[in-house]
This record gives C-alpha cells, structure tokens and sequence, in this order.
C-alpha cells in the first residue's frame, strides 16, 4: 500500500475528516435556516440613512359628519355624566369596551371621566381632525356658575361603523388634556 493510501485510512485522518465533515454541516444547517426563515428583521430603508423624508401616506380631510358631533354630545349626557349607561353602551365603540363586560359597565365604573350633569352650563366642540371614518374632537365642558367643578377640556375620537345608510358613529375615546381647551365657550350648542 502507498504512503498516500495508508495516511487516508489512518485513524487519525478519519477522526479529522469526520470533524471537518460535522463543522461543514453544521455550517451548511445554519446557512439554510438563515436563507430559509430569513436574518435580520432589520429592514432599513436606504432613504432614511441619507435623511430623505420617507412617503407618508394623508388621510383626506372632510367636512364634520353632524351625526358625529351628536353621538360625541350625546356620550358626554349618557356616559360622562352617568345618567344612561344603557345608551352610552350603545354609543361605545369596542375599543374603548375592552375588558368590560355589559353588566360591568352598568356599574358606572367604566374608563370615562366622570362630571356631574347638574354641574354642567354647556359644551363646546372643535374640530381637530375631521375624516371620513374617523373624528377627533377638542371638547370643552363648561361648569355653571357657582358649580365647585372647573371647565374641562377633553379628545373625543370617533369611528364610523357599516356603510351607507348602516353607517353610524362610536365613541373610541375620551381622554382630557392637560392644556387649555381650543374649543371656543358656547360654539358647539
């Protein structure tokens, strides 16, 4: 037998062999699950390193639905100020149900700020974002006179839901805002 013959069925060589065998497929393994499932979710776009402004996609502006300035108007009779949580129900989009069932929101102890109808002298609503399925209101309640409640001023956002004559306005939420209120006193009656 040859020199060259009897180094490739030594044991050394063997055990050589098969560790580069055993490293070359585990490589091969790594290299298919990374084609495979994919590397890095890392998807930066080429435009941001060279700080192009990225394309943003504008949600058209429309004029106020008014039956969307009503459901907001009538939230804040029903489940602001906890006279017909029935209704308020109704009027409520899911969003802001989430993890209260009907019996649980009958209770009055739902995730809406509460002011005392008899306190309140009026409401005002501006319009801060007006689009065909979805409303932000900047909503100011004003207290009467001599009421120990201060103004308030708050976001109301609205959905629409269905289509057509099926459509109709729910409240997604109501969150106060720290600063003063743009809704001008007396507008929105």
């Amino acid at each position: 037998m040859s020199t060259f013959a009897s180094r490739l069925s030594s044991p050394r060589f063997v055990r050589k062999l098969s560790w580069i065998s055993a490293f070359v497929l585990f490589a091969g393994v790594i290299a298919f699950a990374i084609a495979y499932f994919g590397g890095s979710t890392d998807k930066t776009d080429v435009r941001a390193a060279t700080n192009e402004p990225l394309p943003t996609k504008t949600v058209p502006t429309v004029p106020l639905d008014k039956r969307a300035r009503q459901v907001a108007g009538r939230f804040v009779v029903t489940a602001v100020t906890r006279q017909d949580l029935k209704t308020a129900w109704g009027i409520t989009h899911p969003e802001l149900k989430t993890g209260y069932t009907y019996k649980q929101w009958l209770t009055g102890n739902i995730p809406v700020p509460f002011y005392p109808a008899k306190s309140i002298d009026a409401a005002s609503f501006k319009v801060e974002e007006s689009h065909a399925n979805e409303v932000v209101l900047d909503l100011l309640i004003l207290p009467k006179k001599g009421a120990v409640e201060p103004a308030q001023a708050f976001f109301v956002s609205l959905k629409s839901v269905g289509k057509g004559k099926q459509k109709r306005w729910l409240v997604t939420s109501f969150i106060p805002h720290g600063g003063s209120s743009t809704a001008v006193p007396n507008a929105g009656q």
